[in-house]
């Protein structure tokens, strides 16, 4: 299997579970990995064969700005659904993290690695 990737995407975001982090913006740095079937457009160097990354960006974006979500491990959840659902991916791995968080650290974050049956099972349970 082929994986497509996205590397520290920043986004501005209502997130935060503190009473000050409601009603601002904050940055997150997304990064994910998922799993695709590249082998057509890689055999036949044809467009309309690829996947077309180029919206993917924008569209973790705005399902991230839809609503406040309190942590960065439901974002990451929220993230690999999108991914799973929309772009057809039967495993995703996303890694999000606050770079403004913490003085003195880069970032501080998580990682989490979901299946298409890991994400059904959480929307029949009704969490998605």
């Amino acid at each position: 299997m082929d994986r497509m990737f996205i590397d520290s995407l920043e986004v501005m975001c209502p997130i935060g579970a503190y009473p000050e982090e409601h009603g601002i913006l904050q940055r997150l740095v997304v990064s994910a990995d998922f799993d695709a079937d590249l082998s057509r457009a890689a055999e036949t160097d044809d467009l309309a064969a690829a996947c077309d990354y180029s919206g993917i960006p924008a569209r973790i974006s705005s399902m991230l700005n839809e609503r406040h979500t309190e942590l960065v491990e439901r974002a990451a959840l929220l993230i690999a659904a999108l991914l799973v659902r929309e772009y057809g991916a039967p495993r995703a791995r996303v890694s999000v993290y606050k770079p403004d968080a913490l003085d003195g650290v880069k970032g501080i974050g998580v990682t989490i690695e979901r299946t298409a049956g890991e994400i059904r099972e959480l929307e029949r349970r009704g969490v998605l």
